[in-house]
């Protein structure tokens, strides 16, 4: 069916729910359609986008839209009100499972909570977004995606002149931990009851049966964000702005700005051009992640104890290092080896990374089609320490003497991905779009949906980073 006539009316609707504000959407002018997920409208039973849809992602139908407001700690330090300032949600969609699915314009104009922003998205920032998030999906990692870009020749002014565009996100929630900070900090508890009961109710229903409900609920909030971390870390991937209002409720990738994948393997690597002192950096994410938890956790003390809450945070760190090192060990294939045998291969592993200053995913491309019986693998021609890749090489193969190639082959394939979006890819998608030429796009688009496949037409783009790559800085305006 057509996208405008199966839109539904969002659950909170049934609430009061005073973090909400209606808005009116900003149009832009003269849309186009950039990009349609086809995937996701399979997923939702969407007919092709026709004009009227693309009108109705562009800003052009009345809609009972609406924005919400949050506060955060943005680079650490408290902001007691921020908020939608660029987005709104225009209703909900049914997935084939009967799950609603939150629908939401970014670049729609302004709201209440811009505060000295114009409200408008960029079609730099809304290709970013659109492929990343379906690339992260592609990856197993939990996130927000993106159905469509609309664009206009409609000029923003960011670093340069730039033009409007929109990207229809969707997500099963975009509640953020920054929602409940809100009424936490302005000691609205009892509207901050009202959301963590509704949470309880529609997200974490499991929860409902448990002793102390609100305590269960943190302790999975908790879990799903070790393993959320943990995958971001395992695929070499840097969120770049972890601020705790671009932390998902339910353990989802959210807000994609200045994300990178790593290239050269370097654990203090910074993707975020304005993270002057590193806050943010790859090495750091883990501890971020368990920092912005305790926040959380803060605000729900007028109802679970302090030692409650503290124990599970303390379950982080073993949720983290347990799912990452699942991952890692498919990565290098040696899942079947014993867990002391493991951590020593990859502790080993990413510390000749480091040393031989070896690209991260070429790396793993490169292991994943070396032959165990092979002396010289290929991808030992890409380090500047030969010595010790050949002490790891002869430890890997030793371990793996008795394990079967094909089970090897089958786990690091299934993990390690062919084609991933690193911003040089992402930069000549940008280019050639804004020329309205949209092919590279559409032609990334399903390999980075499935991104364990291979593409030989895109060859280009999974090969080692090009020089020019390394100027390219993004900041929190990406």
């Amino acid at each position: 069916m057509p996208l405008h006539e199966i839109l539904k009316p969002l659950p909170f609707r049934q609430l009061d729910r005073p973090y909400l504000v209606p808005v009116s959407l900003q149009k832009i002018s003269e849309p186009y359609l950039v990009s349609e997920n086809s995937q996701l409208s399979e997923t939702f039973q969407i007919q092709p986008l026709r004009e009227d849809d693309i009108f109705l992602l562009s800003g052009h139908r009345s809609v009972d839209a609406v924005a919400s407001v949050y506060a955060g700690h943005q680079f650490g330090g408290y902001t007691p009100r921020l908020g939608d300032g660029r987005a709104a949600l225009i209703g909900g969609l049914e997935d084939r499972d009967q799950q609603i699915w939150e629908v939401q314009l970014k670049g729609s104009g302004m709201t209440p909570f811009s505060r000295m922003g114009d409200g408008r998205a960029v079609l730099r920032s809304s290709v970013r977004e659109y492929l990343m998030s379906e690339n992260m999906a592609g990856l197993g990692i939990p996130t927000t995606r993106a159905l469509a870009i609309t664009g206009s020749d409609d000029v923003v002014i960011r670093e340069a002149r730039e033009t409007a565009a929109m990207v229809t996100r969707v997500a099963r929630s975009f509640l953020r931990f920054g929602h409940y900070q809100f009424f936490f900090h302005t000691n609205q508890h009892e509207e901050l009851k009202a959301l963590i009961d509704f949470t309880l109710e529609q997200y974490f229903p499991e929860c409902l049966n448990s002793a102390e409900p609100i305590a269960a609920f943190f302790t999975e909030v908790v879990q799903r964000t070790a393993r959320l971390i943990a995958g971001w870390q395992a695929q070499g991937w840097c969120h770049g702005v972890m601020n705790t209002d671009n932390f998902s409720i339910l353990g989802d990738t959210i807000d994609y700005g200045p994300f990178g994948f790593l290239d050269r393997f370097d654990p203090a690597f910074i993707c975020n051009h304005s993270d002057d002192y590193g806050r943010y950096a790859y090495d750091q994410q883990p501890k971020i992640g368990l920092w912005n938890l305790v926040q959380l956790g803060n605000c729900l003390t007028p109802w679970v104890a302090v030692d409650t809450l503290q124990q599970a945070v303390d379950g982080y760190n073993d949720g983290y290092q347990r799912h990452y090192m699942a991952l890692m060990s498919h990565k290098l294939g040696i899942a079947e080896l014993a867990e002391e045998q493991r951590e020593s291969l990859t502790i080993g592993w990413l510390e000749l990374l480091k040393r031989g200053q070896m690209d991260y995913h070429f790396s793993f491309t490169g292991l994943t089609h070396a032959e165990l019986h092979e002396r010289k693998p290929d991808v030992r021609n890409f380090t500047l320490d030969i010595a010790g890749f050949d002490a790891w090489w002869q430890h890997y193969t030793d371990a793996l003497n008795d394990t079967s190639a094909t089970s090897r082959r089958q786990q690091m394939q299934g993990h390690n991905p062919y084609l991933v979006l690193r911003n040089w890819v992402a930069q000549e998608a940008i280019e050639a779009a804004e020329k309205k030429d949209f092919t590279l796009i559409n032609a990334l688009l399903p390999a980075l949906q499935q991104p364990f496949q291979e593409y030989p037409e895109l060859a280009s783009y999974a090969q080692l980073p090009p020089d020019w790559s390394k100027s390219l800085a993004v900041s929190c305006s990406s």
